[in-house]
C-alpha cells in the first residue's frame, strides 16, 4: 500500500506541476496584444488619419474664414448702426491687417484680420457709413484664405451688408 500512496502522491504532483503550467500558460495568453496586432492597429490608425486629416485641415480653414467675415460684418453693422445714432458719417480704413473705424477723427473701433486671411485687393478702399444709412465705398470687398478659399462682403442699400 506503502507503493500505491506514493504513486498516487506522485500523479498528484505531477497533475499538480501540469495544472500550474497551464495557468501559466493562460495567463501568458491574457497578458496583452501582440506586436502584430499593434503594428497592424497602428497601421489602420495612420491610413484612416491620411484619409481624413486633409478634409478636417480645410473645414476648419472655410470655418475660420466664414468666422472672420461674420465678424467682419458685424463690425461693418455697428459702425453703420452709429452713423444713424448719433446722425455723423464714420469711416473706415484698413492698414496692416487691420481694419479702423473712425467717428469725428477719433477711433472707436478696429477689427484685425487673422493671420490666415488677407484682403484679395492689393488697395482696400475706405468706406464711410452715412447717417441716412448709406454706404460709400466699394460694393464688394473679397477676402482670401491662404488655400485661396475667398469670400465676397457686400454692401447694397437693399440688402444691406453681407457676405456669401
Amino acid at each position: 500500500m506503502h507503493g500505491e500512496a506514493q504513486a498516487r502522491a506522485k500523479r498528484e504532483s505531477e497533475s499538480a506541476k501540469h495544472q500550474a503550467k497551464r495557468a501559466a500558460l493562460n495567463k501568458d495568453n491574457l497578458k496583452g496584444f501582440t506586436l502584430v496586432e499593434l503594428l497592424v492597429t497602428l497601421a489602420i490608425i495612420a491610413f484612416v488619419s491620411g484619409l481624413v486629416g486633409p478634409a478636417l485641415a480645410r473645414q476648419f480653414d472655410a470655418i475660420a474664414l466664414q468666422t472672420a467675415a461674420t465678424e467682419f460684418t458685424a463690425e461693418m453693422r455697428k459702425a453703420q448702426a452709429v452713423a444713424r445714432a448719433m446722425q455723423s458719417p464714420v469711416a473706415m480704413t484698413y492698414s496692416g491687417h487691420e481694419f479702423q473705424f473712425w467717428k469725428d477723427s477719433k477711433p472707436i473701433a478696429s477689427y484685425n484680420l487673422p493671420p490666415s486671411i488677407s484682403p484679395l485687393q492689393r488697395d482696400v478702399p475706405s468706406y464711410v457709413f452715412l447717417p441716412s444709412g448709406q454706404i460709400i465705398g466699394r460694393e464688394v470687398l473679397e477676402f482670401e484664405n491662404q488655400r485661396g478659399r475667398k469670400i465676397r462682403i457686400k454692401t447694397d442699400v437693399l440688402n444691406g451688408i453681407r457676405y456669401d
